[in-house]
């Protein structure tokens, strides 16, 4: 079976790993139920199944893999822009999202091999596939994580600097 389907079909099961990898990123994840842990892990392998499907020359592949897709959507809708940005807010350090990433890629690829009898000369193009479609997600999550990591430093220096401009003004002041 290809990977591409392997992945379709096998969605639930996969996902059931993901769940169980991101219950133990601690201590974002203590408090957080299966949705929160879900997030948007079958949209991420349904939009890298897809990515499998479509035709690629090799300068596609060879920027897919450096993370620089010219077919990456600048969308900030894309599930795994989406996935940095919600792991971010739910207290996620920039690598364990990373890990997930790992953890989902060793899964995808455990459970494809443990399904399959035999070896075909696709499924080394379909590992292939698969790599570049998982790098080109972490590098599009790492660019939302560290923008919204940015952005939430920036405002809390901001009212910092706020916050401490009367005390300091004062105690100039009084010098």
């Amino acid at each position: 079976m290809r990977l591409s389907s392997f992945i379709t079909n096998n969605l639930d099961a996969i996902l059931v790993d993901w769940v169980a990898f991101a219950r133990d990123q601690l201590p974002a994840a203590a408090n957080m139920d299966e949705a929160a842990l879900l997030d948007h892990g079958r949209l991420i392998l349904e939009e890298i199944a897809a990515d499998m499907g479509r035709p690629q020359g090799d300068d596609e592949r060879q920027a897919k893999s450096e993370g620089n897709s010219s077919s990456a959507s600048a969308s900030t809708r894309v599930p795994s822009r989406s996935h940095a940005r919600e792991r971010e807010r739910q207290g996620f350090r920039i690598e364990q999202m990373v890990a997930e990433y790992r953890a989902l890629r060793a899964t995808v690829l455990r459970l494809w091999s443990a399904a399959s009898s035999s070896v075909q000369i696709e499924d080394l193009e379909d590992v292939t596939r698969f790599n570049e479609a998982v790098d080109q997600a972490i590098a599009e999550s790492l660019q939302v994580f560290v923008t919204e990591v940015d952005r939430a430093r920036d405002l809390f220096l901001g009212m910092l600097g706020h916050d401490l401009r009367g005390p300091l003004s004062t105690i100039a002041s009084s010098a």
